[in-house]
């Protein structure tokens, strides 16, 4: 009976007083000490920041000696434990998954501009990606033989409105070199005739397996601006530039050359379905029209339809994917060229259920 006796006198004592003060001092604390406080000082930082500096500094300064005997103390048992770094360095550590949601959370609050988050997505996502996945593939590779004289090299030039070209001897497998418009235009004007193979490059190759940000390190010490590709069986698998690389981080660059393969009719509920290019990316899709389709297996909506028909796909195929309805338009060989981008049909209602409603 001991215990319990003791147990009531405390209780009658002031012991649910002394509970209750607890309660109440750690609400107080925890919502106007902290949370209150915190969130107020992330929607305003310069005015607070101005209101509170001099105290703080005020404070941090008499309070100086009390702080530096724990840090020490607390970095002390920190080494002891094997840990390196002090505690104060620890505290300001974050980990990229942390960065992350730290940047998507202040895209939700609106604290941060959706270009500037999604362009900090793609610096996050660049380390994950290799050379496969961002490359220009071989069947769009634009590229000059290399005994291809100067003046049908120039006209192909204009023709594509690129800059670099590979240049091959046999096939495409067989890449000896790159070349410059600049230096096939330089070689037209000094009347120099002769072939590609006198004004190109060497050839600069990356396994398709590489990571993206290894490639640009390899690209900025080599000083090209073109690579390319190999597949696994040393055959050429496709190209990726500077550009390319550039693009996985800022968005897709056009020029005056390029051509938008997003059409500006509308989103997909729009009076006018767009069209778009096969060789779109779907990230690029799932940003324009608020799609939520899978990346991980294909990487343009072409390759992406290939895979869902199953079968070499044909103009007037239609694929129901989750939010929208694709219908190829084009085909460019056995590529897809043009796709027409639609809303999903309407829910079908059964007579009885509109009968019911009715």
């Amino acid at each position: 009976m001991w215990p319990k006796t003791r147990a009531l006198a405390f209780l009658t004592r002031g012991g649910v007083a002394s509970f209750a003060a607890l309660a109440i001092i750690t609400f107080l604390h925890v919502v106007f000490g902290e949370q209150a406080p915190k969130a107020w000082a992330i929607t305003y930082p310069e005015g607070t920041s101005r209101w509170i500096a001099a105290p703080l500094i005020l404070f941090s300064w008499i309070t100086r000696p009390v702080t530096e005997l724990l840090n020490r103390s607390a970095n002390r048992v920190v080494r002891l434990l094997g840990i390196k770094g002090t505690t104060a360095e620890l505290e300001r550590i974050h980990s990229p998954e942390e960065i992350r949601m730290l940047v998507e959370q202040s895209r939700a609050r609106g604290s941060l501009e959706a270009s500037d988050a999604r362009m900090l997505e793609g610096v996050f996502e660049f380390s994950e990606k290799n050379a496969r996945e961002v490359m220009t593939p071989r069947t769009q590779m634009v590229a000059l033989p290399a005994d291809l004289p100067i003046e049908q090299a120039a006209d192909r030039v204009a023709a594509a409105g690129r800059s670099r070209y590979p240049v091959y001897r046999q096939s495409l497998d067989d890449i000896v070199g790159t070349v410059h418009a600049k230096a096939i235009l330089a070689g037209l004007r000094g009347g120099k005739g002769g072939a590609v193979e006198a004004v190109m490059r060497p050839a600069f190759f990356v396994p398709g397996t590489r990571e993206v940000e290894d490639v640009l390190a390899d690209m900025k010490r080599q000083k090209v601006h073109l690579a390319i590709v190999l597949d696994e069986f040393g055959g050429t698998a496709g190209l990726v530039t500077m550009e390319d690389l550039l693009e996985e981080i800022v968005g897709q660059i056009y020029d005056e050359y390029d051509r938008a393969p997003i059409s500006t009719l509308g989103g997909v509920g729009g009076a006018a379905a767009p069209v778009i290019s096969g060789g779109t990316e779907i990230k690029d899709v799932n940003e324009a029209y608020g799609l939520t389709l899978d990346d991980s297996d294909y990487t343009t909506i072409g390759g992406l339809l290939f895979g869902a028909l199953g079968r070499l796909p044909k103009v007037g195929d239609q694929v129901k994917l989750p939010g929208a309805v694709f219908e190829i338009l084009e085909m460019e060989g056995r590529r897809v060229g043009k796709v027409r981008v639609a809303p999903p049909p309407p829910p079908s209602v059964s007579p009885s259920a509109a009968a019911a409603e009715g």
